[in-house]
């Protein structure tokens, strides 16, 4: 057995008590595996802090952005002006996709990732939206 295959097993077998604490790392590392990216999906974060600014995003990413704003305001209009917290949520979601579709084939690795990465998704629709996905939560108790 090799060591590479080691923390697999270990994990398999649902964790042992002699396990150190770096090879039940690697073994957490194994089992959240997310595929990497690539770089004209990644968001660039506002030096010294961790808010994302739309004008420091890769050009492509930016123009999806603004094409989610403008299919926002479209959706509000013409689907629904005031809908509630958790119908915000679903049409800044849907917009955002709509508008990575809509530059496909360019922008498939941008389209993929909204679909597949929660978190890469929140923190768009933040940008897009102004209220996170805990806000909404919040105002709808």
């Amino acid at each position: 057995m090799s060591s590479g295959s080691a923390p697999v097993d270990t994990l398999s077998q649902g964790g042992d008590t002699e396990t150190s604490s770096q090879e039940q790392s690697e073994t957490n590392d194994a089992c959240s595996w997310s595929p990497s990216w690539p770089a004209d999906t990644h968001l660039t974060f506002n030096p010294g802090s961790n808010k994302i600014m739309l004008t420091i995003q890769p050009p492509l990413l930016q123009t999806t952005i603004q094409d989610g704003f403008e299919n926002l305001r479209a959706s509000l209009l013409f689907e629904n002006a005031f809908p509630e917290p958790n119908l915000t949520v679903l049409f800044v979601r849907k917009t955002l996709i709509a508008a990575a579709r809509s530059r496909l084939p360019a922008s498939v690795n941008i389209y993929n990732r909204l679909l597949l990465d929660d978190e890469y998704m929140n923190k768009i629709s933040h940008l897009v939206s102004g209220l996170s996905l805990k806000d909404m939560s919040l105002t709808m108790s």
